[in-house]
């Protein structure tokens, strides 16, 4: 009996090895050969790369996003663990696979002890976590990064819902360890991705209602000690994650996103050609595009479920004995894809021809689900705005119910559902050689990107200073390149992260279009870089954000499978060759200026001040040179040369016969020499929009270096005022803050539909003894 038990004991184990090897080779996340990804990983890795340059606890990233402190959204458990090896000296690539298989180990922890709770012996138990962490949810949505773990940690989080659920008789010690286990996780949850972590709610949410519904005997320590625990937990989790990342949430998405990206059930039901090698083996599989189908790869190359779906269905079906946690399983997998087909149902929907975009009219599908009010309304489900991820709540329903069923089967017929396994692990596995090819390319670039791109930078870039990437843009390059450098970029990545830094920049930076670079950024830069603002500007010439997923551009990108370079092909995703070419005049116009200095390197142009213009003296010459063509008084509508040069932030564009301001506006003078010594007062034309008896408008003028010097009015009426400001004697160029606190649109004034806020129309500007 000894060695029966012996032999069983090794058996398990070298199934539960075989089982982990495959589930970090199929997910990519094997340390110092393959990465999972680039594009993700970089922007991870630029957080763990952050951490491990600040303190041990460190959770903020300080390089970029600059100056607001950046946190995580999603990922953060992910991230902190990376920043350990980095700290011993380990490269990016491999601290990411490192972290990566350490999270996806747990996972498949997770999913072994849910199916040894739903009844099954240790080796099904085995086989059934392999699957799960086979999924092409899981692996798929390894360029996801974080995604992908929190989706493979679901079997984790609900297996600790149901051992809450267990705990009400245990002894005290024993349960306050499950509710410190359960407390944990559910952090952990929230900060590694908030889908999985809404599924986590859903799921724990159906046990406890089957389990009250159909237990006597313990409702009422159900509702006495799970309730409350559940509550702690997820509330706990909650307001732990909205203070670190400092709001409760962003602007919703538009219902035509959440149909753009939810589930069509044609995708479910078969597979994208060119992804699995047995379903390309057969024949049963579609070629998918971003120009034929609505949202992008990640919709119809994570969701097929068909043969999970199938064995879970046939297995409740064939069930005699339904316990009640066979009923909430299916309750759970039915929720899922309900949520997972969004506000409409599709069925192999394909955009109308001409059409361009990813997102979908309500028109365009078959008939609404009736979910809109749910995405619309409800918190947490509101900010789910790829609803086909909802998916993974129906796989686990599925795979829930193979594992009871195998179960409740006799010995003889394990090795039935042993054969069972394998063959759902085969009907999900990928192209083992062209994915592994993939991943060990991505592990490549990492070292590449490092060789092309951060070691010219460091060698002409100082540690510490401030770096400003034109054109800005979703700037995952910022986020890697920025603590590898020891400098503070404001660019981030992530159009949340943007979102929340940009609020933060000085005026100057705010002034730059998100994804435009042109002639019309020379004086942008020359001005940001004379007012301190910034010490560098980089001048990429490459993707900032597609380049961070196929280093340099799919062209040029070498060892990836056909598969994965489709996915990546995009009209804007150019070559640094195209970039330089398009940049080419707009860099030629920076040279040409007698302020700056232009270094062009193959994949990047560095801009900065001119040595003699560098200090703080040699700033303000320059400021006094670029202004002497000022001469007064300025007619601030006709001399549009004049005005450009004077007016900074919040000014609209010049009209026939109004210079209009925003709420605050800012604007730069040069001072008379004769003012200089002696003092003077500028003197401000304008009128004030709307201003009336019933609604006087009052308008604040004041030096921004000096905000004591100030000067204000109030107008009752739209004709034309002025007000003076008090020049001090000394004063060479002085910048001057306009405020008008009750500055509105006439949309909201119901005068027209013009939504622009305005608040004065300059006139014309004078100097005055």
């Amino acid at each position: 009996m000894r060695n029966v038990i012996a032999r069983h004991a090794i058996a398990v184990t070298v199934l539960s090895i075989a089982g982990l090897l495959w589930t970090l080779f199929v997910n990519g996340a094997v340390p110092f050969i393959a990465t999972p990804t680039l594009g993700q990983a970089a922007s991870m890795m630029g957080y763990a790369q952050a951490f491990a340059n600040q303190h041990w606890y460190s959770v903020y990233g300080h390089a970029f996003g600059y100056p607001v402190p950046a946190a995580l959204a999603t990922g953060l458990p992910l991230a902190w663990a990376a920043a350990w090896p980095i700290r011993f000296g380990t490269g990016a690539a491999d601290a990411y696979s490192l972290a990566v298989a350490l999270w996806l180990t747990v996972g498949y922890a997770g999913a072994y002890r849910l199916t040894r709770m739903l009844g099954a012996r240790e080796c099904i138990a085995v086989l059934s976590a392999t699957v799960w962490m086979s999924l092409p949810m899981v692996w798929a949505h390894q360029g996801y990064s974080s995604l992908g773990l929190g989706l493979g940690m679901l079997p984790l989080y609900v297996s600790s819902s149901l051992a809450i659920l267990d705990a009400g008789a245990l002894p005290l010690l024993a349960r306050s360890r499950r509710v410190a286990w359960f407390i944990a996780l559910c952090t952990v949850a929230i900060f590694m991705d908030g889908y999985s972590f809404m599924m986590f709610v859903t799921a724990a949410s159906v046990l406890f209602v089957f389990r009250t519904m159909t237990n006597d005997g313990s409702r009422a320590r159900l509702v006495g000690f799970a309730a409350p625990v559940y509550a702690a937990g997820f509330i706990a989790a909650f307001l732990v994650y909205t203070r670190y990342v400092g709001r409760t949430g962003f602007e919703p998405s538009p219902l035509d996103f959440f149909r753009g990206w939810s589930l069509d059930l044609a995708f479910a039901a078969m597979p994208t050609s060119g992804e699995f090698w047995l379903w390309d083996l057969l024949g049963w599989a579609r070629a998918r595009s971003e120009a034929l189908y609505f949202g992008d790869a990640s919709v119809w190359t994570t969701t097929f479920a068909l043969p999970l779906a199938a064995a879970g269905l046939y297995c409740m079906i064939s069930m005699r004995a339904r316990p009640p946690r066979t009923w909430a399983m299916l309750a759970i997998a039915l929720f899922g894809l309900y949520m997972a087909l969004g506000p409409t149902i599709k069925i192999d929907s394909v955009k109308p021809d001409g059409m361009a975009g990813p997102l979908m009219s309500a028109h365009q599908g078959l008939m609404p689900t009736g979910s809109a009010i749910l995405s619309e309304h409800v918190p947490g489900l509101k900010s789910m705005r790829a609803p086909y991820r909802w998916e993974a709540l129906f796989l686990l329903g599925m795979w829930g119910l193979v594992a009871m069923k195998a179960a409740s089967s006799t010995c003889p017929r394990a090795w039935q559902w042993g054969a069972l396994y394998l063959l759902l692990i085969a009907m999900g596995a990928p192209h083992p050689l062209a994915l592994w090819g993939d991943y060990k390319a991505f592990h490549r670039d990492f070292s590449t990107i490092d060789r092309d791109v951060v070691l010219p930078l460091a060698a002409r870039v100082a540690p510490g200073s401030r770096v400003f990437f034109v054109p800005y843009t979703n700037d995952v390059m910022a986020n890697y390149l920025s603590p590898k450098l020891r400098v503070v970029s404001y660019n981030i990545g992530g159009d949340k992260q943007i979102e929340i830094a940009r609020g933060a920049w000085p005026t100057g930076l705010r002034q730059f279009d998100m994804n435009r670079f042109d002639a019309t950024d020379v004086p942008r830069i020359r001005s940001a870089l004379l007012e301190g603002d910034v010490d560098v500007v980089i001048v990429p010439y490459f993707n900032s954000l597609w380049a961070a997923h196929m280093w340099p551009c799919v062209a040029e990108a070498r060892g990836f499978s056909k598969f994965t370079l489709d996915i990546y092909r995009r009209a804007d995703f150019l070559c640094p060759d195209q970039i330089r070419a398009k940049d080419a005049a707009t860099v030629a116009a920076l040279s040409g200026d007698e302020f700056l200095d232009v270094d062009s390197q193959p994949l990047f142009a560095l801009i900065t001040l001119k040595r003699k213009y560098s200090d703080a003296a040699g700033r303000e010459r320059a400021r006094l040179r670029i202004l002497s063509d000022v001469t007064f008084p300025i007619d601030i509508v006709r001399d549009e040369k004049a005005a450009g040069l004077v007016l900074g932030e919040g000014w609209y564009p010049p009209e026939p016969f109004n210079r209009w301001s925003q709420a605050k506006s800012v604007l730069t003078l040069p001072v008379p020499p004769s003012c200089v010594e002696n003092g003077c007062k500028a003197v401000f034309r304008f009128a004030a929009f709307s201003a009336s008896a019933p609604r006087p408008v009052t308008v604040l003028l004041s030096m921004a270096n000096r905000p004591a010097v100030a000067s204000s009015a109030t107008m009752v009426d739209e004709g034309e005022h002025e007000l003076a400001l008090v020049i001090p004697k000394g004063e060479r160029v002085v910048t001057v803050n306009v405020a008008v606190p009750a500055a509105t649109s006439p949309s909201a004034l119901g005068v027209s539909v013009d939504a622009r806020v305005l608040g004065i129309s300059l006139k014309r500007i004078d100097f005055q003894p």
